[in-house]
Order: structure tokens, then sequence, then C-alpha cells
């Protein structure tokens, strides 16, 4: 079975509280979320994985040393040959799914019994970029389809292979916003592909010689996450913001980052867990080993069409359930280890009874606090028009 949070047996104190933030409280209450992480024996594999990707029908797909296959219930695994390390994956709109791995690329097609075949174009490559080395994106575009290694562009438009050479002391980045295709260079800065190649649309000079991980076009001019933190370009001027949220990211070494349905930003970092922004990149909340994932160590981040966030590492993946209704309270958040006794809402705050007394959640919502309001052995609250109603034992 996946190891979740949730694993029976569970103590008393977060199992109650489970049930009443499920019935009672909304889902912004900012609890920890449920996190379900599949280990090697239920993979059947080393669960090293770089990058997820998800079907229409639901189906979600994982780089690893080969491609794994998930429906909700079932595990399932497809070799690529003589390679290892899938980092790049998407579908076309004939079903196919491109692929990249160490020195590979071509595309897993779907047999009759539901299982898929990779089929390599690893020979129509010219004669001097055979030897691939890692391969770090893949994608699907109008003009063919687009494999970035560690140094090269390549573009398959179905009878051959165009290549651009970007040699660097740093891998080759890409991302694909509103659907077309910008690949990152230390040295020249972001650039565009389109049909007629490579065209600079944010120089060095003004962004940086340093690695860009997402960008995102807004009302106020392009919003950037790099290894340094966030900033905007304006009128050809960099412009740093967020501060608390950039210091986050530089301490983490950030990998990535996906923009969430309900308009939160989550960056990945390989040394910090998942930071979570809110839509003015206020910090709505920091993920690590402290709030339940498995690691640290991030390696990408996906959102699947249920708004769940499925999390790729080097020792484990997991799932992280961020639009859950429900959320999680124990001893990481102030509450003790105690059975909940009674349970009720003050002033928009939850406020729960135990054998020690009341607790609440504080002004911020992100820790329950002794409320001091009476002595111990409370075992029912009720509203009252006046507040609270608050039963005791009485000794």
């Amino acid at each position: 079975m996946p190891r979740s949070t949730f694993d029976w047996p569970v103590s008393a104190v977060r199992l109650l509280v489970w049930l009443c933030l499920l019935a009672r409280v909304a889902w912004a209450t900012p609890g920890l979320p449920a996190i379900t992480s599949f280990d090697e024996e239920q993979l059947k594999t080393r669960p090293v994985g770089w990058i997820t990707r998800q079907d229409q029908e639901g189906t979600l797909y994982f780089g690893f040393n080969s491609l794994l296959t998930y429906d909700g219930e079932r595990w399932k695994e497809f070799p690529i040959p003589q390679s290892y390390g899938i980092r790049g994956l998407d579908f076309d709109a004939e079903g196919r799914l491109w692929a990249g791995g160490t020195g590979e690329v071509g595309w897993f097609g779907r047999e009759p019994d539901g299982g898929w075949t990779y089929h390599s174009l690893r020979s129509q490559l010219p004669p001097d970029c055979r030897e691939l080395g890692e391969l770090w994106h893949t994608f699907v575009t109008p003009e063919g389809v687009v494999f970035v290694t560690v140094d090269r562009v390549l573009r398959w438009n179905g009878t051959a292979f165009e290549v651009w050479s970007l040699p660097g002391d740093r891998h080759l980045r890409a991302m694909r916003i509103d659907g077309k295709l910008y690949v990152h260079h230390v040295d020249h800065g972001v650039q565009e592909l389109t049909r007629e190649g490579l065209r600079i649309v944010f120089p060095a000079s003004v962004i940086g010689r340093v690695p860009i991980l997402w960008m995102e076009a807004t009302a106020e001019g392009w919003l950037f996450v790099g290894s340094e933190g966030l900033f905007r370009v304006e009128n050809g001027r960099k412009i740093p913001c967020a501060p608390a949220a950039s210091a986050v990211v530089r301490q983490g070494n950030p990998v990535g980052a996906v923009r969430l349905r309900d308009g939160r930003l989550a960056v990945g970092n390989f040394e910090g867990g998942i930071l979570l922004l809110r839509p003015d990149l206020e910090i709505d909340a920091v993920l690590t080993t402290s709030e339940g994932l498995p690691t640290r160590a991030i390696f990408s981040l996906f959102e699947d069409r249920e708004g769940a966030l499925w999390v790729t590492s080097g020792s484990h993946l997991f799932r992280v359930a961020l639009n859950s209704p429900s959320t999680l309270w124990d001893g990481r958040r102030g509450l003790r280890d105690q059975p909940i006794l009674g349970l009720g809402r003050h002033e928009g705050s939850l406020v729960v009874a135990t054998d020690d007394g009341v607790m609440a959640l504080d002004r911020n919502q992100s820790a329950f606090r002794s409320a001091e309001l009476t002595g111990r052995y409370v075992r029912s609250i009720h509203r009252a028009p006046q507040g609270l109603l608050l039963a005791r034992h009485k000794q």
C-alpha cells in the first residue's frame, strides 16, 4: 500500500481532527496536506523520477529509468531499451508519447493490449549528434518534436532533424508558455524557438547569467524564477521582487515551478522542499520533511487534473493533496497528543478541547496555542450568542 500521512494506526488527535475538518472546515484552513508516498516495493523499480504527464483518460506517466504508468489502481513499467533517465515526455495529437532519455530520442506507441512500445529515432540523427548524453526536455510543437540536451536543441520534422548547438558550462533549460517554446542559455539569455530558428527574447545582459527555471507573462511584465530568486522584467529592466520568497528560493536551490489552478505558485527546490506562494507572491507555506514530505530533495512538480501535486525526487514518488477539503493538524502544528473532546469555531478560528484545556488557532491560522480561557478537563464546546459555552468535568 502507498504510505500516507493517514496510514493506520493514527493517534486519536489526528484522526478526530481530520474527520472534523473534513466535515466542517473549508479547504483554505492552513493545516498540513495529506501526502501519499509510493515506495520501491509498490513501484517495482527504484523511485528516481524526473517528469510526470497525464493523458485525457487520467492515467499518469512518469519518467524514471523506464516509463511508469499509473491508472489509480495499477502500476505498469515499459522499458526504453539501451537508455535510462527519462527526463522528457510529451503527447502528440495521435496519442504517441514522445520521450527522451540518456543518449536516446523517440516515442512510445500504444499497443492493442494497452501497453507501450518504444520506437527509437537515434538512427535518424546526424552522425555528429548521435552521442547525445543527457536529454532534459521533450516538447511537441506545430513545427515538430523538440528535444533539448545539455548543449543542443534538436527538432524532428517527421523526416529529418534540425540541430542548434549551444555549448556552455551549464545545461540548457526549456519551457513552453502559451504555446511558445523558450530555451535558456546562461551566456545568451532566453530564446524563443520559432519556425525559422532561435531568436533572443531576453538577453543575458538583462536577466543575468543565472539559470532560469520558470517564467510567466503578467500584467506587470514578465515574472521569472531563477536560482537567485524571483524578479520581473519591465521595459528592458530587471527588477527583483518578493524578497521573502526569493530568500527561500536562493537557499533551497530551485529546480522548477508550476502555476496551480487556484492561482498559487509552487516552486520545487533540490535542498528545500516545496515553496507555495500566493498570487501576490507572499509565502503561503513551505513544505519540507517537518511537514510530512518524505524528502527535501525535489526533482519535479506536476499538477494533475484533480488539482493534486505529484512530486518526483531521487528517493520517493509522492502525491500532495493541496486541493483536498481535509487538512491535518497534529503536534507539528502545536496540537497536543491527546484525545479531542470538543471542537468548535470562535471568531473564525478553530477551537478544540483537551484534558489540558482549550487550544485555538492563532491569528495567522498557522498553529494551535493554549487559549488560557479555562482550566483543564473541558469536555465539550458549544456556540452561544455571546461566544462559546464550555463544559468541564468537575473532579
